[in-house]
């Protein structure tokens, strides 16, 4: 008689990485299969009669990309920028249009296991439900996964 054993093969992990950036104490993480750049000190163009949250366009080798100020998309306290002021954009290509997205720090990337991202909660102000795909526990502090295809829905 032939006894067959089932053995727990462990499940292959999905491994994602993410672009971290910040807007003041708060993490985001964006899929690094969207962004395409980080730049520092780029004129930005202000473009009249468009949603509040665009600070302008600028051109990228050729390209016209249009600049999020993040801090405004998301309800935060703005914050007036100089013209000798660095600015940090991470440049993101969703559906074949560039997007500059205006946050205050860009960190590192990070890969991150899709096992450990957990849903929104419930909690979070609408803003930030509004991008958010989840959460995934820091050390101490969540970091928000953004969904391109949800920040872009104004």
């Amino acid at each position: 008689m032939v006894v067959a054993t089932l053995r727990n093969t462990p499940r292959e992990e999905t491994v994602k990485a993410y672009v971290t950036m910040k807007l003041e104490n708060q993490m985001l993480g964006m899929p690094v299969s969207c962004v395409q750049d980080v730049l520092k000190n780029r004129m930005i163009t202000p473009v009249p009669l468009t949603h509040e949250c665009i600070a302008g366009v600028m051109n990228l080798r050729g390209r016209v990309v249009t600049a999020i100020d993040m801090r405004k998309r998301l309800g935060m306290p703005i914050v007036e920028h100089g013209p000798d002021d660095e600015l940090t954009l991470v440049v993101v290509n969703y559906h074949e249009e560039l997007y500059g997205l205006i946050v205050d720090k860009i960190g590192d990337v990070l890969n991150l296991p899709d096992n450990k991202i957990e849903h929104t909660p419930p909690h979070l102000k609408e803003h930030w439900k509004a991008i958010a795909s989840g959460v995934y526990p820091m050390q101490d502090s969540l970091m928000v996964i953004v969904d391109p295809e949800r920040l872009f829905v104004v």
